[in-house]
């Protein structure tokens, strides 16, 4: 379609065209001639500077004060033409160089770090989730020293997170809130992560870092990133020794401090066992005495079951013997401390734990691991404690299983005969029973909680049984009724016999019948102790009718 020219010509067209082209496109006039650059006069040409004669500016040769000549010193230098500039751009450019300085700084003290595998203060993932959810703290609030610290010791949490973000070059400017600080936090960690591929472990490095450590903060600063890849966890497995020497100076140094570090030990532990990753004896030995100190059960048997996990490795006698004890202290604590509390809150609970810790039974899982039956028969005194334990938890199928068990054992033996062997074990299990520590203060107890005409032909059933006995006689032992407790003269030579008679049986419910009756026996025998010590005591009702 041809263009019909200027919008001006659109009145020389009738209305209609007019309304049809006014929509139209229009054709402007593209070669109209530009005017032309006028130059312009320097104004220095325009208006000439006026020069006045020597003559008139001499004013000086009339003694006038306020007129002299040019003096550098005096008068100063004349300003350059960007001055003006320089001192408008002087407050940005001094921030700049701050910046500058500051972010030289900072990848200083990040290089410190980073090139350090062993540096406790590197990013990890729990700076990150602390970050997460508490903030970042107040950079105001705390001094930062101008030297890389060697320890966390004495640092309040806020402290160690300010240190972690100053010395891995985190900018000041994204400290200020967390959404900024996250990301940075997350990069400087990449990159760290990403140098420590490339340097080999050094085991030499890892124990002079850890001999440097001189609170937990730090030996968990730098073990925990370890833990975050397999190749770390197995040389973690492999330095548990020096880990352990480490926490067992520390514990010695600060007493305080043993609840945490057998928190510590026992998040290894539970990581490495995980990966099926074997923990030296010594970090076994360490973790028991520590768990022994808190009546911790639970680890207590995974520290066996994960560092001493067959025959060959087995901890020494003292150790079983020490462990034993605990449970016994722990059940006669238990007993008379929750009596006097009236609190039945965690009783079945312990007495559980303690009788999965002499069974082996796990409670989550159908496997059995008795690594007590490999320990106890090493020592007399190790035997009688085991079942002693077992006693006092009601626990008597397992006994009659275990008796089974160790005849067999020691009748295959060159040295010992099965007369001998039933003879060892009816002392064992008649002082284990009937002794001082053993059951006889609470047959009656006992009668009321195990259902001895219930066996079970599987092992499985019987635990059950057990575990449904436990539970009441826990329950029963928080009552102020049961507080009464009385002792019954034990007669070496008296009950060898009886005992060795009744787990004797090949038939389970024999076994319990027979200690049915013992028991019974026992408490008609204390009853009438009890009533000839009252009469004594208070005389016969004869004699108060007389009196």
């Amino acid at each position: 379609m041809q263009r019909l020219g200027n919008a001006w010509l659109l009145h020389r067209f009738p209305a209609r065209t007019r309304s049809l082209l006014r929509h139209g496109q229009v054709r402007y006039v593209h070669h109209k001639i530009k005017w032309p650059k006028v130059t312009r006069v320097p104004m220095r040409n325009r208006f000439p500077t006026f020069e006045a004669s020597t003559l008139v500016l001499d004013l000086d040769a009339e003694d006038n004060e306020l007129v002299r000549p040019f003096n550098r010193t005096d008068d100063g230098e004349l300003e350059s033409r960007d001055a003006k500039r320089k001192r408008d751009t002087q407050p940005m450019m001094e921030r700049v160089a701050e910046f500058e300085a500051e972010s030289q700084s900072d990848e200083a003290n990040f290089a410190k770090v980073k090139t350090d595998i062993f540096n406790p203060w590197r990013v990890s993932d729990l700076d990150l989730f602390s970050a997460a959810m508490f903030g970042i703290p107040s950079y105001a609030k705390y001094s930062i020293t101008k030297d890389l610290p060697e320890s966390a010791e004495g640092f309040d949490p806020g402290q160690i997170s300010v240190s972690v973000l100053v010395w891995n070059g985190i900018q000041r400017r994204a400290r200020d809130s967390t959404s900024k600080t996250i990301p940075y936090m997350l990069r400087r960690q990449a990159v760290s992560e990403r140098h420590k591929s490339r340097v080999p472990l050094d085991r030499h490095g890892f124990c002079q870092a850890i001999e440097k450590c001189e609170s937990l903060i730090d030996l968990e600063r730098i073990v925990s990133p370890f833990l975050q890849t397999p190749s770390g966890q197995a040389f973690v497995a492999k330095r548990a020794n020096d880990i352990s020497r480490r926490c067992q100076s520390l514990r010695n140094g600060d007493p305080s401090s043993a609840a945490e570090i057998l928190s510590f030990m026992n998040n290894l532990v539970i990581n490495l066992k995980l990966q099926g990753l074997p923990l030296s004896t010594t970090f076994g030995d360490v973790g028991l005495d520590l768990s022994l100190e808190y009546d911790n059960f639970v680890a207590v048997q995974r520290y066996i079951d994960t560092c001493y996990h067959d025959s060959s490795q087995s901890p020494e006698v003292d150790s079983v013997l020490k462990v034993l004890r605990t449970v016994l202290k722990s059940l006669d604590g238990l007993q008379q401390g929750l009596i006097e509390s009236g609190s039945s809150a965690t009783v079945p609970q312990r007495y559980l734990e303690i009788y999965s810790l002499l069974t082996g039974w796990d409670f989550g899982s159908k496997t059995v691991k008795p690594f007590f039956r490999d320990f106890y028969h090493r020592n007399y005194q190790t035997r009688l404690l085991y079942f002693t334990c077992l006693a006092r938890l009601g626990a008597f199928r397992t006994m009659w299983h275990e008796w089974q068990i160790s005849c067999l054992e020691d009748s295959s033996e060159q040295t010992t005969s099965e007369a001998d062997s039933r003879v060892t074990m009816s002392w064992i299990y008649a002082d284990a029973i009937l002794g001082s520590q053993g059951v006889a203060r609470n047959a009656g107890e006992l009668l009321s909680c195990v259902d001895f005409a219930k066996p079970s032909a599987k092992p499985q059933g019987d635990r059950l049984l057990e575990v449904e006995a436990i539970v009441k006689l826990a329950e029963m032992r928080t009552r102020p009724a049961a507080s009464a407790a009385y002792s019954v003269l034990y007669e070496d030579g008296k009950y060898e016999g009886i005992i060795a008679e009744v787990f004797s049986h090949k038939d389970i419910l024999k076994t319990l019948q027979g200690l049915r009756d013992l028991l019974t026996q026992m408490v008609g025998s204390q009853d009438t102790i009890r009533e000839s010590i009252r009469g004594d005591v208070w005389g016969s009702a004869d004699d108060w009718d007389r009196s």
